[in-house]
């Protein structure tokens, strides 16, 4: 309809000019104003289809939006967890870490109290020879113990020092 009257207005104008322009320049004008007339009758008839592609376009971008959005918000929770666990994993490694240096600084002390006993017996009373050979035994065990223990101290304390840095706790 707006088309229609855009149609008549331009004709309307023209009509007036038609003693200043030819005959053949107005047949002219009127085949160029069939043709816009055509053209835009052939893009009012593809406007719906187009609005409806419009629309599907925005539909899909906004189904991707909160797609996109969910994905962001799992991706926090899940890396929040993660670094509890994390932490919390790291924590018991190093209580357990501390905990088996105490129980070895333990097994050393009472390996300590034991030799500093052994010379006492030794000289309060004659031992045989079969107690003799006992206790050198129980002395060269004793050193082996110590060497072990200060060798897993050592490297306990290595890896404790290379190990996850908490410190932020």
């Amino acid at each position: 309809m707006t088309y229609l009257r855009i149609f008549l207005s331009v004709v309307l104008f023209t009509l007036p000019l038609s003693g200043c322009v030819g005959l053949s320049s107005i047949s002219r004008m009127g085949s160029n104003m069939e043709q816009m007339s055509y053209y835009m009758g052939v893009m009012a008839s593809s406007m719906p289809q187009m609005a409806f592609s419009t629309k599907r376009m925005a539909d899909t971008a906004e189904g991707l939006q909160r797609k996109s959005d969910g994905m962001i918000n799992e991706f926090q929770k899940k890396g929040v967890s993660t670094e509890k666990a994390v932490q919390n994993y790291a924590q018991t490694f190093m209580d357990n870490d501390k905990a088996i240096i105490k129980n070895l600084h333990g097994i050393k002390d009472e390996l300590a109290q034991l030799k500093q006993t052994q010379p006492q017996t030794k000289l309060s009373s004659a031992p045989s020879e079969n107690q003799e050979k006992l206790n050198s035994v129980i002395l060269e065990r004793i050193t082996r113990l110590e060497a072990q223990i200060q060798a897993l101290s050592s490297k306990i304390g290595g890896q404790s020092s290379t190990g996850p840095n908490t410190s932020n706790r």
